[in-house]
């Protein structure tokens, strides 16, 4: 575990912005039963974009720590974030459905 977290933190120290990493600190914390360390960097990882709740959820590294409110609240924020995204999403496939079509052939000039 260790080794995990040193190449974790080295990607990001040469600048890795992906949450993935974060993930793996966070699940590290968690197997050591250092709740709060872990839903820090769960956070950091939300942060940095991760918005997969399911695999939260699912994954049983993280089972000590899915009745924390902390982690309540993460779940909910995220499924918040991507039924907006869902809804901006299906607002834009209404824009292009409902404007003019584009001509199926170019002419030449």
């Amino acid at each position: 575990m260790e080794e995990a977290a040193r190449l974790a933190r080295e990607s990001m120290d040469k600048g890795n912005e992906m949450p993935r990493a974060r993930i793996e600190i966070a699940a590290i914390h968690a197997l050591r039963q250092q709740k709060e360390p872990a839903l820090e960097w769960l956070q950091k990882a939300y942060d940095a974009g991760w918005r997969d709740s399911r695999t939260l959820i699912r994954d049983p590294v993280l089972e000590r720590i899915r009745e924390e409110p902390k982690f309540k609240e993460l779940i909910a924020r995220i499924n918040r974030d991507v039924a907006a995204m869902r809804g901006r999403s299906s607002d834009l496939r209404e824009l292009f459905t409902t404007t003019a079509p584009v001509p199926s052939k170019v002419s030449p000039r």
